[in-house]
């Protein structure tokens, strides 16, 4: 168990703490993890490829907000735009204040909370692959290494680890863990990627997209490299060897074994070798250039 000043808490479901997890990630990211540098995008930042990101707030989520102490809805007033200011200026209505200090309370969430975000399943995801990672790496670690990367750096002080709660159309059962974290939910449809979240808090005064980690310790974090399956044997030969030297040999590294997938027609036709050039049609055997029935021809 990490001791009890640990700066990741776990939130939620338990994990396992030596539990292995996957990122599956660029070259580029990769070559940046290996050069102990970390970015991590904001929710707000990851809504721009997914929309869909922090959006759903359950009932209880509405009763907690529509009940805040004066004070905070006072802090969430302050941090109204020039047209929500403008508008309860002119419409200050119980229900205007009400809809427009949630507005603000889930962009200001969206603005100031990052997430690094990793794959928790026991088999390995083609399709983490190809949403991902088509020509990139996986890199495994573990809630525990995770901690002891972010202490070596001094880069971070606090945060939290989760599990992601996939919903359906019915309102949820939720724990109390997920009621003001919208971005620790999604829809049913994302539960293939099986996620854990490692949410990191940003300052108010800063508006960068995200945070970047200096000295994150790729060896305390990482424990294995994997290559994309998509990648060239030769290819993967050769990258290998670079991360290797790179490494010092410090990290377990090789290639995903998952089944490729041929990528087109013309892959079958090269693997025909000589009898490409004869086809058995209806018994007989015809050259290609023979097909003359267009169903034929287009099989």
């Amino acid at each position: 168990m990490l001791n009890e000043n640990r700066i990741l808490k776990i939130v939620g479901t338990p994990i396992e703490e030596n539990r292995k997890m996957w990122r599956y990630i660029r070259l580029s990211t990769l070559l940046m993890l290996l050069a102990k540098r970390v970015y991590i995008p904001t929710i707000e930042q990851l809504r721009l490829t997914d929309p869909t990101e922090s959006t759903f707030t359950s009932k209880q989520t509405e009763f907690y907000l529509n009940n805040l102490p004066d004070e905070q809805c006072r802090l969430l007033e302050q941090r109204c735009d020039y047209r929500e200011g403008e508008l309860l200026k002119q419409f200050r209505t119980p229900e205007m204040l009400k809809v427009t200090l949630q507005n603000v309370w889930e962009r200001e969430l969206r603005r100031l909370r990052c997430a690094w975000c990793w794959y928790a399943a026991d088999i390995e995801s083609m399709a983490m692959w190809n949403l991902y990672a088509h020509d990139g790496a996986a890199i495994a670690t573990t809630v525990a290494n995770i901690e002891r990367s972010f202490r070596g750096s001094n880069s971070v002080n606090m945060g939290i680890v989760a599990q992601v709660a996939y919903v359906g159309d019915a309102e949820p059962d939720l724990s109390d863990a997920f009621l003001r974290r919208p971005y620790l939910v999604k829809q049913e449809c994302y539960r293939h990627e099986h996620e854990v979240r490692v949410i990191l808090p940003k300052s108010p005064d800063d508006d960068a997209p995200g945070l970047l980690l200096e000295n994150i310790d790729p060896y305390s974090l990482i424990t294995e490299i994997q290559l994309s399956p998509h990648i060239e044997q030769s290819e993967a030969q050769a990258l290998m060897s670079i991360i290797e030297k790179l490494t010092e040999n410090r990290i377990i590294v090789y290639q995903s074994k998952a089944k490729k997938v041929i990528r087109s027609l013309h892959d079958i036709w090269d693997k025909m070798g000589p009898v490409k050039g004869q086809i058995s049609c209806f018994g007989k055997e015809s050259p290609v250039s023979d097909f003359a029935d267009p169903v034929l021809r287009d099989m």
